[in-house]
């Protein structure tokens, strides 16, 4: 088939499809019109949640996005805008068929809804980056899980509290109070039906036992808890916060109180933007209820925001002035876990006071400095099926902008030499920062909103005309880098790797944990495409996977597993928790260059030191290693130091005999490695020069 034919057989699908789907919709509309809507939203939780347990031992582990299609969040917006006009009783026999018969209707009417975005993507035919885009960002845009479970309250409590006196003031509830009411309520929707279950379970394994079980000697809560798996209490945020009406009500919806954000022919569709991300509770019967986990999590901070401002119109300005700020001190707080010992600076301004710059937050490690953009806005809610161009502005606005002042600021401090002079808003010289030994400057912009997949790729999209050199992050995968990294040394060293295979165009990596894991992986990652033939391009996914199966556990009863973590033999791991512990002030510079080595060149250096050391003792002479080669081999020499021994080399005697030999191979360079070891052979310190020779000219 030509383009003209391919256009014209998607033209027609796509008709056909809208018709097939809207007829769809209206079906479910008019039969979820009946008078237990609250029963029928428990149901299809049930049957969503477990549908696919997955058996680990004795534990069953339960995971709520196996259900791609999202048939709760969608049903509670079709709820919350579709007035119960018809009343219709229903028996729990008639709940039952209901529920199954929504799920598959929704779950047909799901897939319906992906197959038009196809034709829709085939009819534009043009293959250009902006269709491609859209394309994927509207797949993107469905979805669902910003952040790990045990960090959604790490997330939540610095942004809210701080507008503590505003909760105050408008609900009578303190920001405290909200957080633990939200912990609550995560907890209820991730254990609560579980552990009803399991008192079940326990409650049926006596009765077996029993020769003559009295079912009057079960205590009170076990029943309670039995109840409560099989009842919507569970589901009831008043039963379950303790918070006030008011504020609960500002958070539901009751049937058919909300609308699409959508209008046209794609209105009610489940592929747009759904009432359920304005608020996550629905009313019912007068009580509210919440009943899907990930539409809480990933919307509750922006719900409570657009609550808070559609309530106090004036707070505005002050709520996003207060969002700066915590959302800089919360970066500040993440680095400063990290980067133990590290000094930071924020609120900076540099340039004149017609001409003065800003940046949000510098950080000073060792040998390092770290370049920091915060961007607090929020993403767009429009779905880039109908609104491509909105999200654009707001790449353009939380990747670009700050793209740009991180690249300001890293020249800046270039252009400072060995003095860095830091001003405050008024242009007065705050602090002054010897930076003469500074070796390495990482650019970070930081979004506190999740917008990964195109922010792990960011370099790679034309409409933003970014610098190099800038990685951009989201907050909550800057979170699981604190999580997962037990070494700042090698955290660095990976942000090191992501910045190189940021500028490699035959790479795309469009997930931050596919980073992650391709730095586990691979070290030097980038390298991955000298596999490929030089007009290929490599596509990255799927080595988040362990990631995903380690984090999911982290905090929960599943059984825990094992951190995915870099191969290194024992000594080398020694070399690099050495050089963090020992205070050495060129630590990134030095934990860099070994960190580069490849798993080959790591047990050649580790296994060199152990031959030293064994023919040391033996001998009581100093041994020296050399690494030589051609190309990109390693050019270093080593000298191993013992307490014991008594004929070693001096600096001056190390410096002579690495020169001689970059002379007589002709080397522009060679790294100059010493390893001093106590009487237990436990490694003390390490230390490293580079010897330079002469270039173009042998």
């Amino acid at each position: 088939m030509n383009g003209n034919e391919i256009k014209n057989e998607a033209s027609a699908g796509m008709k056909q499809l809208a018709e097939e789907i809207n007829e769809r919709i209206e079906s479910i509309r008019r039969y979820i019109q009946i008078d237990r809507q609250e029963i029928l939203l428990m149901a299809v939780s049930d049957i969503t949640t477990f549908s696919n347990p997955i058996p680990e031992g004795d534990v069953l582990f339960y995971r709520q996005d196996d259900v791609l299609s999202r048939p709760v969040e969608y049903l509670q917006s079709l709820i919350a805008a579709t007035d119960n006009t018809i009343c219709a009783h229903v028996s729990d026999e008639d709940i039952d068929r209901l529920a199954h018969r929504y799920v598959y209707d929704q779950k047909i009417l799901f897939f319906k809804s992906l197959k038009y975005l196809s034709y829709r993507y085939w009819e534009l035919g043009d293959d250009s980056e902006t269709s491609q885009l859209a394309f994927e960002a509207q797949l993107m845009h469905m979805v669902r899980g910003n952040r790990y479970r045990f960090l959604q309250i790490d997330y939540l409590r610095p942004l809210v509290l701080a507008h503590d006196d505003e909760f105050q003031k408008l609900f009578g509830v303190t920001a405290n109070e909200v957080v633990a009411g939200y912990e609550k309520i995560e907890i209820a929707l991730l254990n609560g039906r579980l552990e009803g279950l399991d008192a079940l379970r326990k409650l049926c394994d006596k009765a077996r036992l029993a020769d003559d079980f009295d079912i009057s000697s079960i205590p009170d809560e076990d029943v309670k808890a039995v109840e409560d798996a099989f009842s919507v209490s569970l589901f009831n945020v008043t039963r379950i916060t303790d918070w006030p009406e008011a504020f609960i009500d500002a958070l539901s919806f009751a049937p058919g109180e909300a609308c699409f954000f959508e209008e046209g022919e794609m209105q009610y569709w489940p592929i747009v933007t759904l009432p359920i991300v304005d608020r996550p509770f629905i009313k019912i019967g007068g009580d509210s209820y919440c009943f899907d986990y990930y539409s809480l999590t990933d919307n509750f901070y922006r719900a409570i925001q657009k609550l808070i401002l559609r309530t106090d119109f004036d707070y505005s300005e002050r709520w996003q002035q207060r969002q700066k700020e915590a959302s800089e001190r919360m970066v500040e707080s993440l680095f400063k876990e990290m980067l133990p010992g590290c000094s930071t600076h924020r609120d900076n301004y540099y340039g004149s006071k017609k001409h003065r710059s800003e940046n949000d937050l510098l950080i000073r490690y060792r040998d390092a400095l770290l370049v920091i953009e915060v961007k607090a806005g929020s993403f767009t809610d429009a779905p880039p099926v109908s609104g491509y161009a909105s999200h654009v502005n707001r790449y353009k606005e939380l990747i670009g902008k700050a793209n740009s002042q991180c690249a300001q600021m890293r020249d800046y401090v270039r252009r400072s030499n060995t003095k860095l002079v830091l001003y405050d808003e008024h242009m007065q010289p705050k602090q002054i920062l010897d930076i003469s030994d500074i070796k390495s400057i990482f650019c970070l912009s930081v979004t506190v909103d999740n917008i990964n997949t195109y922010a792990a790729c960011a370099e790679k999209l034309g409409f933003l005309d970014l610098e190099e050199g800038v990685s951009c992050i989201a907050i909550d995968d800057l979170m699981t880098f604190r999580e997962y990294f037990d070494n700042p040394l090698e955290f660095l060293h990976f942000l090191k790797q992501r910045e190189i295979a940021a500028l490699n165009e035959r790479l795309i990596v469009k997930d931050e944990l596919d980073h992650l894991g391709m730095y586990i992986a691979h070290n030097c990652y980038s390298l991955e495409v000298d596999s490929v033939a030089k007009d290929k391009t490599i596509y990255v996914s799927g080595y988040r996977e362990e990631l995903d199966e380690y984090f999911e556990r982290l905090g929960t009863f599943s059984p825990q597993l094992r951190k995915p973590r870099q191969s290194m033999p024992k000594r080398f791991r020694e070399i690099i928790d050495v050089l963090l512990s020992s205070g050495n002030p060129q630590a990134v510079h030095v934990s860099s260059y070994l960190l580069d080595f490849s798993s080959e060149a790591r047990e050649q250096l580790s296994d060199g030191i152990e031959m030293s050391l064994e023919r040391q003792a033996t001998t009581g002479r100093q041994v020296v290693l050399s690494f030589s080669g051609t190309g990109n081999s390693l050019r270093l020499t080593c000298f191993v130091f013992q307490d014991e021994l008594s004929d070693v080399m001096s600096d001056q005697e190390m410096f002579d005999y690495v020169a001689t030999i970059l002379l007589a191979n002709r080397e522009d360079e060679r790294m100059l490695l010493s390893f001093r070891f106590d009487t237990s052979l436990a490694l003390q310190t390490v230390d490293m020069r580079t010897i330079t020779g002469g270039v173009n000219g042998w």
